[in-house]
């Protein structure tokens, strides 16, 4: 998966495009899906293990939400593999 900063460049209309929004101070907000099939911004922290390129992004009861393996980053792109 490559991800791109959400200013990137304008973004064509998507039925849904996952995306988390890292901030510097270890929490972030991604897009959940709920039950009714709607989309909503959560809440959560992430941290990213050097050794092993682990991201790792936990909701507000620090359940896992998301595990990836950083492959590649550059100035506007991150590639990761989903674990």
């Amino acid at each position: 998966m490559i991800y791109r900063p959400c200013k990137f460049k304008e973004w064509k209309a998507s039925m849904y495009r996952h995306y988390v929004d890292f901030k510097k101070d270890g929490t972030c907000t991604y897009l959940q899906a709920s039950p009714t099939d709607a989309h909503f911004e959560a809440p959560g922290t992430w941290t990213y293990t050097k050794k092993g390129g682990d991201i790792t992004v936990l909701n507000a009861k620090k359940e896992l939400v998301f595990k990836f393996k950083l492959e590649h980053i550059e100035k506007d792109q991150m590639k990761i593999v989903s674990e």
